[in-house]
């Protein structure tokens, strides 16, 4: 555990060649069916956008429906937040709200911001979006004087492919690709963040997602538009 900020993070720290701590932030990677998103490209028209700027933000929320590895990882979590209870005042610390329910089944919600304040970060070098995340320049006009687009904003996206000799890559795709129902990995990092009044909250941040299968999503898909057809043809 480290702060920065009054922000708490989860960090380990493994030995490097010299025996000496290195410490580095918990990377959790969770697999998933995404059955909510809100990822780019952003193109909407927002009236007075550049109030709302710091809260825009991408984001997934994924379930296990009940598969063993996921409810685990839900366990990890809630043990996570048990640690970070110990580093706050009990009666300061809200309820873990980024985990939830799908139905009956474990859910889990993490996203990013588009952008950081500069003068929480003023050593930051903002980084120029994407046309894939931002192409008709939205987000840049809205960024304005007071904030940036950094390096701890982006979230990657890729897809896993099987090769043919069997080895498995992993491709940068457009984030436009994903649908609800895809199978995802998503990799996130775990933070304990300060809110108003002393108020701290535990907190989620995504860092990149992978899309392994989209099968699932494919078959609902279909099954919506054969239901479109059937219905247009009894008009």
């Amino acid at each position: 555990m480290q702060t920065d900020a009054n922000t708490w993070h989860l960090i380990h720290a493994p030995k490097d060649s010299a025996g000496c701590n290195a410490p580095e932030e918990v990377v959790v990677n969770l697999q998933g069916v995404m059955w909510k998103y809100d990822l780019p490209p952003f193109t909407a028209h927002t009236p007075n956008i550049s109030k709302q700027v710091k809260y825009l933000r991408q984001s997934i929320s994924l379930t296990g429906l009940g598969a063993p590895h996921f409810e685990a990882s839900m366990k990890g979590l809630t043990n996570i937040f048990a640690l970070f209870s110990r580093f706050v005042p009990a009666d300061k610390l809200q309820a873990c709200s980024m985990m939830g329910k799908f139905g009956e089944h474990a859910s889990m919600d993490s996203g990013n911001r588009y952008f950081t304040a500069k003068k929480d970060n003023p050593t930051e070098r903002n980084i120029p979006f994407s046309t894939d995340v931002d192409p008709n320049r939205i987000l840049e006009r809205a960024a304005g004087s007071g904030y940036i687009h950094s390096e701890h904003n982006i979230v990657r996206y890729y897809e896993r492919v099987e090769t043919t000799d069997n080895k498995i890559r992993y491709n940068e795709i457009p984030p436009v690709r994903f649908r609800e129902g895809d199978l995802v990995e998503a990799q996130m990092t775990i933070l304990l963040v300060p809110l108003l009044h002393g108020q701290y909250k535990m907190t989620s941040t995504l860092r990149s997602l992978t899309l392994i299968d989209t099968t699932y999503s494919q078959v609902s898909q279909c099954i919506v538009a054969i239901f479109t057809i059937i219905r247009l043809r009894h008009h």
